[in-house]
């Protein structure tokens, strides 16, 4: 099934487009996120009270939501624990029912974006065996590296029935000094950006009419 079948299909049985943005602060947490917090260490009992808040928001809101939207870098500052809390995170999410989007908005050369794309959705073999990754639902990508940079991505999620939402035209005030501007009298960067959205989602397009790769 494709990723965009995928969404149809649990938008219809949720009766919800809604995602829940989980954008977590440790220093403004849920009283009971705090109460339920256990380790050793600072990092530790920070990652602990942020995987409870989440988990709680996801079990007060989750009934209305279509999917969860974990921004990674609010789990990532806190170090090794925040990424076993970033498991958590979304392993409760899918066990709900929720699709997880993994904000992160990568972008880097070929061969990183692979390594990104392997982290994110799929897997990394080793000697010792396959490593699972994150197994989000969909991710979000920074185009500015160009076409060959998001490929790694994009084939990757398509392989496991994922998908990509790439960024074209973002909403912070400084966006307008690049994304806005037409250089020789061409189209702005933010319609470059959607005809290489629409060139990469071609190919990726479902029964339901939606792709693999959005804006």
């Amino acid at each position: 099934m494709t990723f965009g079948d995928r969404v149809a299909r649990v938008v219809r049985e949720r009766r919800s487009q809604i995602l829940l943005g989980l954008d977590p602060d440790p220093a403004h947490l849920l009283p009971l996120a705090r109460e339920q917090a256990a380790g050793a260490s600072p990092a530790e009992l920070a990652s602990s009270a942020v995987s409870a808040h989440c988990r709680a928001l996801i079990d007060a809101a989750g009934a209305s939501c279509a999917g969860v939207k974990l921004q990674l870098a609010c789990f990532e500052r806190l170090g090794w624990p925040g990424g076993r809390s970033l498991a958590e995170v979304a392993a409760h999410a899918r066990d709900a029912g929720l699709l997880v989007i993994a904000d992160g908005k990568r972008g880097d050369v070929p061969h990183t974006t692979a390594a990104y794309a392997q982290a994110l959705l799929g897997a990394t073999d080793t000697p010792w065996g396959s490593v699972e990754g994150l197994g989000a639902d969909a991710v979000t990508a920074n185009p500015l590296l160009g076409r060959d940079a998001l490929e790694p991505l994009v084939s990757t999620a398509r392989g496991v029935g994922a998908g990509v939402f790439v960024l074209v035209r973002t909403s912070n005030p400084g966006a307008a000094e690049i994304q806005d501007e037409a250089p020789h009298g061409g189209p702005p960067l933010r319609d470059r950006l959607a005809d290489l959205v629409r060139e990469l989602g071609a190919q990726g397009v479902g029964e339901e009419g939606l792709s693999d790769v959005g804006a």
